[in-house]
């Protein structure tokens, strides 16, 4: 179960796309962030990092050389926000979705990690009774992840009660 805390979501974004820079300078891998100055959350912030850090890194991994990644948050409502990442990786395999968000699932030639990333993030999602999506955008793909803005003790018991 999460365990939230008030904290600022576009400031954790922030932050943790300024610390993966260095994962991205070397390919000549642009990152970007379009955020609200700030966006009050009620979540699990490890969880949270875990989500962020996962699906920016992944699309540093797959994405090509000289491309760029933005990762977008907001707020799509008054209580739920959205986080996108998109990336430049040439578009998603065929068959891709339905596995990839799979424990060792591996989408490409490139073998480094266990293939654990989207599989953990998904399951972050989850946790926070939100869920996570992935479309083909022009010489890429989107990931979107959509959660509540607020969990907490009510949340999980309304989740109980309806599974």
């Amino acid at each position: 179960e999460p365990e939230p805390t008030d904290f600022d979501l576009a400031e954790l974004v922030r932050s943790l796309v300024a610390d993966d820079r260095e994962h991205a300078a070397p390919r000549g891998i642009e990152l970007r962030v379009e955020a609200p100055d700030t966006l009050p959350v009620h979540l699990d912030r490890v969880l949270m990092r875990s989500i962020v850090s996962n699906l920016v890194r992944n699309a540093i991994k797959f994405s090509h050389d000289g491309g760029a990644v933005t990762v977008r948050v907001r707020s799509n409502d008054g209580d739920r926000v959205l986080l996108e990442v998109e990336d430049r990786c040439g578009g998603l395999s065929e068959g891709a979705i339905e596995t990839m968000f799979e424990p060792f699932a591996q989408m490409n030639e490139d073998r480094t990690g266990f293939g654990l990333g989207l599989a953990i993030t998904r399951q972050a999602v989850e946790a926070h009774r939100g869920h996570i999506q992935v479309h083909d955008v022009e010489n890429g793909c989107v990931f979107i992840a959509d959660l509540p803005r607020r969990v907490g003790p009510d949340d999980a018991s309304a989740s109980t009660q309806s599974a």
